[in-house]
C-alpha cells in the first residue's frame, strides 16, 4: 500500500482487505481505520465501493456498535445493505453472495437467527447457480 501510494496509486480494495485482516488479528482500532480509509478512497474513485461497505460492516460487527465517520453513524445493517445494493447494481452476484454469507454469520451469532438462516441459504443458492464450488465448500465447512 505504501509503495503504491508513494507513486500516486490508491487501492480502496487493499484497505478493505487490510481491515478484514486486522479483524482476524483482533486489532479492531486498526481495522476501523483501514475500513474508514477504504470507504473514503472508494467514494472518491468510485471503485471498490461494495467491498469497502462490506469491510466496514465486518468491522462494525466486531465492535457490536456503529462506526462514526464525519459525524455520521454506520451500523452493521447500514453497511451490509449498502454493500448488497452496490453489488446488485453492478451485477456482481458472487460478491453479493459473499456479503450475504458474511452478514448471515453476524445474524446467526448476534442477531435475528431466522434472517441469518435465510441469508445463508440465499448466498448458498447464488454460489450454486454460479458454480462457485470453493465458496460452497467453505460454507459446508462453516466459513
Amino acid at each position: 500500500i505504501e509503495i503504491a501510494e508513494s507513486i500516486g496509486i490508491k487501492f480502496p480494495e487493499a484497505y478493505s482487505f487490510l481491515a478484514e485482516a486486522y479483524v482476524g488479528q483482533e486489532k479492531i482500532e486498526d481495522a476501523v481505520a483501514a475500513a474508514r480509509q477504504a470507504l473514503a478512497l472508494a467514494l472518491i474513485s468510485q471503485e471498490g465501493i461494495g467491498g469497502a461497505w462490506r469491510a466496514l460492516g465486518i468491522v462494525a460487527a466486531q465492535l457490536a456498535g456503529p462506526i462514526e465517520i464525519d459525524s455520521a453513524s454506520y451500523d452493521v445493517t447500514t453497511c451490509f445493505t449498502a454493500a448488497l445494493r452496490t453489488f446488485t447494481e453492478m451485477g456482481a452476484e458472487g460478491e453479493r453472495a459473499r456479503t450475504l454469507r458474511t452478514w448471515a454469520r453476524f445474524e446467526l451469532a448476534h442477531g435475528d437467527r431466522a434472517r441469518g438462516v435465510a441469508m445463508w441459504r440465499e448466498a448458498r443458492d447464488i454460489f450454486e447457480r454460479l458454480g462457485m464450488t470453493p465458496e460452497i465448500e467453505r460454507m459446508r465447512a462453516g466459513y
